[in-house]
Formats: C-alpha cells, structure tokens, sequence
C-alpha cells in the first residue's frame, strides 16, 4: 500500500485505493526530494496503478518532479513534501504541498520568480497536463492534472 507509505514501493507492490472526497485516493506520501530517482519509480507505479497511459504518465512525472524541487526550495530546503494522488474517471491529480506560500503561475506569462521557471516550463510539455497552485491552509498546493487527453 502506497498510502501513508515514507518508502518506496518494491517492484511489483499494488496500490490499494482508498476512498477520498474528490475521486479515488490513489497514493499520499511524504517524498525527500533529494531521492529524484526513487520519487520517479514511486510516481510512475503510482500512475500506472491509477490507469494512465504511457505519454500522460510520463508527462505528469516530469511535472511533478517539477513541482516537488519547486516546493522544496520554496520551502527552504530538503524537508520531506507530501504528495497526494487522486483519480476521478479517466483524469489523475497530483497535489504536492508547500508548507509556505507559492506564488501563482500565470500560464501564459514568464514568472518573475526565477525559482518557478523550471516548473511553469514543465507544464508546457503536454496540452494535457495543467498545473494551478492554490491556498491550503497557511501554505498552498500546486495542483498537477493529467487530462482526458479527449478532453485537453
């Protein structure tokens, strides 16, 4: 089970799904982002328990690979950042939590927060892939959607 899970998965783990107020909990974990290479298996198990396709798969990785470096140096450094999984039909969210303020990302304009260059360029890579940050409490949440590819 992915749920609550600090270590990644053993290769071939299942996700168990839970029941969550906006789809179907996928997974919702604490990642280092200093483990690149272990937060990209943990997401890509992730994702292909959650049904996506390759391309999309791969898409949503890249950009919340993005987001979790984002969130961190946000943050002030390598403290752990939670990362909650959903599914509601075909669209899978990602939602990766800063414990601080993230500024917002006007979707068609550079920001002029240098640190948020790398992530507003993520998002570019796929008209299927959306990124919003929202208010979470005292901190904020960079919400990742991977998009019914009919729909995007």
């Amino acid at each position: 089970m992915f749920s609550g899970d600090r270590r990644g998965p053993a290769a071939g783990s299942p996700v168990v799904a839970h029941a969550a107020d906006d789809g179907v909990l996928v997974a919702d974990r604490v990642l280092d982002p200093r483990e690149s290479a272990e937060n990209r298996r943990w997401w890509h198990a992730c994702l292909t328990a959650a049904g996506l396709e390759r391309t999309r798969r791969e898409e949503l990785v890249l950009v919340l690979h993005e987001a979790v470096g984002t969130v961190a140096v946000l943050d002030g450094g390598p403290a752990g950042v939670r990362v909650r999984i959903t599914r509601e039909g075909t669209e899978v969210t990602g939602e990766v939590h800063a414990r601080g303020g993230c500024p917002p990302l006007p979707p068609h304009a550079v920001p002029p927060d240098r640190r948020l260059l790398m992530l507003w360029l993520a998002e570019k890579v796929s008209p299927a892939v959306t990124l919003t940050v929202v208010r979470a409490g005292t901190g904020s949440c960079v919400v990742v959607r991977a998009l019914d590819p009919d729909r995007a």
